[in-house]
């Protein structure tokens, strides 16, 4: 009935709501109050199934006891976290004045669920309307003004021109104020990254949830994509900062959290970076191109070895160790397994009673016409010269 979702016409959900009773919805003039359970995810965590249900019970019963006191409603509960009370109003009626009788009922329903059962909620309401087609469109705009708890705090109270305060722009913080929280982390300095983080905290209560959770994301793969490239080893670690953030990122509901999240994360970062720079080995050319080196040594059978497999093994970028290895080595990566599988193959050959499909399989080569040519070019002769010279030398 309140779903957009809804295939009934609102002739049947008319003849529905007589057999429950419930046709005041119909002619009256409405209100609808969406409540929602705060930190949702915890209270799941905290909670088994039947719990969880006796609990949301509990609701429905306080709420309904406490506004049938003051008005004819109903409560539903709607989504998994959420209950619909709708109020029987006069549509045409002074709204300061229905604000002003409203509030305190919606104030002692949030005191008594926190009271009896130790649960949070965050209530926000419509203005008076009539009419059931509004239903969904209502319940709709609800849900999107629960989100401004995120500015208001956990156990607020979200009047309908509340959204008013909100700044309905994109909200864009200036690239420079990024730019000051990327280089102070680069640097490591907790302190000053905080500092900067504040100036950007302070605008997002400012914008609604959508805009925020954007920015919040933009700002951390900014991060991520700086911190790659100016300290390739801690790759790994800034892949998985992400993750733990984008997944923490979805319990979000109030500012606080959002704070919480993002020093945190300065705090972690800030650490790391400042061990890096502390550990000149771990930052050395000579310690990457030796890790590089020792994983083709010992994984050069393995057909999939590549760059790629070898930077995700390390954690860097792959554009990156295959520069610093030219650089050192004066060949590629592909360049230096291909030869030391030449080399091996050549070994097998020279010390070994091996058929060819078998020290091919061991030095991860491929029987084809590419490695008939990669031989000679090596080489300077045919496979089968090459073993025609080692008869004649009585190997």
């Amino acid at each position: 009935m309140i779903s957009v979702h809804s295939i009934y016409s609102l002739e049947v959900v008319a003849s529905k709501l007589e057999q429950l009773n419930l046709s005041y919805l119909a002619g009256s003039g409405l209100c609808m109050v969406l409540l929602k359970i705060d930190n949702y995810n915890t209270f799941l965590l905290n909670t088994n199934q039947q719990e969880c249900w006796a609990l949301k019970f509990t609701v429905v019963n306080i709420a309904e006891e406490i506004s049938s006191e003051h008005y004819t409603c109903d409560v539903f509960s709607s989504d998994s976290d959420k209950f619909v009370l709708l109020i029987k109003c006069d549509e045409t009626a002074d709204y300061k004045e229905f604000q002003n009788q409203l509030e305190p009922v919606l104030r002692s329903i949030q005191e008594n669920v926190k009271k009896y059962i130790s649960l949070s909620l965050s209530i926000a309401y419509s203005t008076p309307f009539k009419g059931l087609e509004h239903l969904p469109m209502m319940y709709s705009n609800m849900k999107n003004s629960i989100l401004l708890k995120l500015r208001y705090g956990h156990q607020s109270i979200i009047s309908p021109y509340m959204a008013d305060e909100i700044d309905t722009d994109n909200l864009m913080i200036p690239v420079n104020q990024f730019d000051a929280l990327i280089g102070k982390l680069l640097e490591g300095k907790l302190d000053a990254s905080k500092q900067a983080y504040e100036k950007i905290s302070t605008q997002l209560s400012t914008y609604n949830y959508d805009e925020v959770m954007t920015n919040l994301i933009h700002l951390i793969y900014n991060i991520y994509t700086s911190v790659v490239v100016k300290y390739p080893t801690l790759k790994e670690y800034a892949t998985l900062m992400v993750k733990h953030f984008m997944v923490e990122l979805q319990n979000i509901e109030v500012v606080v959290d959002v704070d919480k999240l993002m020093n945190d994360t300065i705090e972690s970062l800030c650490q790391k970076v400042t061990n890096t720079k502390n550990n000149s080995e771990y930052q050395s050319k000579d310690y990457i191109i030796k890790s590089i080196c020792d994983i083709i040594e010992k994984e050069y059978s393995n057909y999939e070895i590549c760059l790629i497999y070898i930077a995700d093994k390390l954690g860097l970028s792959p554009n990156y160790i295959g520069h610093i290895f030219k650089s050192v080595k004066g060949k590629s990566i592909a360049q230096y397994i291909q030869d030391l599988r030449i080399e091996k193959l050549a070994y097998y050959l020279n010390h070994s009673s091996l058929s060819l499909e078998e020290i091919l399989d061991k030095v991860g080569l491929e029987k084809n016409n590419y490695f008939y040519t990669l031989f000679k070019k090596h080489f300077g002769v045919s496979l089968s010269e090459y073993r025609l010279n080692l008869v004649n030398k009585g190997l």
